[in-house]
């Protein structure tokens, strides 16, 4: 890959004054299975060129760098560049924060052998978030910043049998899952002024990183014959534990999160999300398993109105 030598390189990229979006999907390979782009270069070409990027061009980079990646370990790092980049763009526009808090109904997909595990129902958790809201222009919006989310699932079950004549077994069991998770929003957002407010239409990946959870339950067996009844019972607390072995989960969680909301006049406002999990947590063989997560938040915006989790 040739060096680009600064400032002279922000022009090459122009063609009768028209970004050459080609040009920059060749240097960066975008692709091809397995990128080695020049993240200094990419760095400087999405702070640099910022103020000359016509907007949708812009947003069409990050959306075709994103969808050509397969490899998880490069979108994660591009995502970095492009949290630094941000960073960067905020002096060309008035940067805001807000922060969110609500609850959230956590559906856990399980599947073993690429059957779906039946019994496992949602369980209310709970999202709290920071935002950095960068205005690209009138209707345009870019958001990052952090998210605390709470993830819980449990599952019910009971089953009765009759091995032979006169003999019967009676077995219960209730499980409950809860994982926690930081998350790393990268959102675009379009925002429609009505009635004194604006809505606020966003999507966009998100890194989330798993740091604590727990499994819990217990069993129950209920065994009668000639009028006897013996009763077992046992239970079980243990902390999620993260790695690579079979017996762990996979820490690292990419996914698309997509979100609705409307700001009112004083800042505040009230938004419907959704967090899609696209990656298998599960390291064992045969195994999958995949978070989806929907909710309700309330927030305030400091500095102007706008933004989202």
């Amino acid at each position: 890959m040739f060096v680009l030598n600064k400032p002279s390189y922000v022009n090459i990229f122009y063609v009768d004054n028209e970004l050459n979006l080609n040009l920059l999907f060749n240097i960066f390979d975008v692709k091809s299975s397995f990128l080695k782009p020049n993240f200094t270069v990419l760095f400087q070409l999405l702070t640099d060129l910022s103020g000359r990027f016509h907007k949708t061009l812009l947003i069409k980079f990050i959306y075709q760098i994103f969808i050509n990646l397969k490899s998880t370990r490069m979108k994660i790092r591009i995502l970095s560049v492009l949290l630094l980049s941000a960073v960067c763009l905020t002096s060309h526009a008035q940067i805001q924060f807000g922060i969110n808090a609500g609850v959230n109904s956590g559906n856990i997909k399980s599947k073993y052998d690429s059957k779906k595990e039946e019994g496992i129902k949602p369980g209310i958790g709970f999202i709290v978030s920071g935002d950095v809201n960068i205005p690209l222009g009138e209707s345009l919006m870019f958001q990052t910043g952090l998210q605390f989310e709470s993830v819980k699932s449990k599952s019910d079950e009971e089953s009765t049998s009759t091995p032979y004549p006169g003999f019967t077994i009676k077995t219960t069991s209730s499980d409950k899952l809860s994982l926690n998770f930081i998350n790393i929003p990268a959102k675009i957002y379009f925002k429609i002024p009505a009635g004194g407010g604006s809505f606020m239409i966003g999507a966009g990946p998100y890194l989330g990183i798993g740091i604590s959870g727990k499994q819990k339950g217990n069993y129950k067996s209920e065994s009668t014959y000639g009028g006897n009844t013996t009763v077992s019972e046992d239970s079980y607390d243990e902390k999620v534990k993260y790695g690579s072995s079979d017996t762990t989960m996979k820490r690292m969680n990419f996914g698309v999160g997509v979100n609705l909301a409307y700001a009112l006049a004083n800042n505040m406002k009230i938004s419907l999300f959704s967090n899609i999990g696209l990656s298998n947590l599960q390291n064992a063989d045969k195994y999958s398993t995949k978070i989806m997560t929907f909710g309700l938040t309330l927030g305030y915006v400091f500095g102007g109105s706008g933004g989202d989790e």
